[in-house]
């Protein structure tokens, strides 16, 4: 894969396939939901964490950019919960802004 390696990215996705494999049972039924892109001040074009880490030409690794905390929260933004899937994980407040940290070639995520 042309991907750089992010320790965050495969936390979500432990996450994320351990709530649908387990088969785990909602914990809570009825969330509070938060306004989505509320108090957001990026207005970076919506991108798949997977387009964002890989490089435009991928024979050239010298070319990548750094990514960045605006970045990495709006590829995660938008995806679904798994035990409210009508919910994204902003809605829910399970990834915020403030709980994202690039380091190198290291992303960290706190999902609440």
């Amino acid at each position: 894969s042309s991907c750089k390696g992010l320790a965050g990215f495969g936390c979500f996705a432990a996450y994320h396939v351990g709530c649908v494999l387990n088969g785990m049972a909602e914990d809570n039924p009825n969330p509070v939901v938060y306004e989505a892109g509320a108090g957001a001040a990026c207005s970076l074009k919506h991108r798949a964490l997977r387009q964002l880490l890989e490089s435009d030409d991928a024979a050239d690794a010298a070319d990548w950019d750094d990514v960045s905390v605006p970045e990495v929260f709006e590829s995660l933004r938008y995806l679904s919960d798994p035990e409210h899937p009508n919910l994204s994980l902003e809605q829910l407040k399970v990834v915020q802004p403030g709980h994202v940290w690039v380091d190198g070639v290291r992303i960290h995520v706190r999902f609440t």
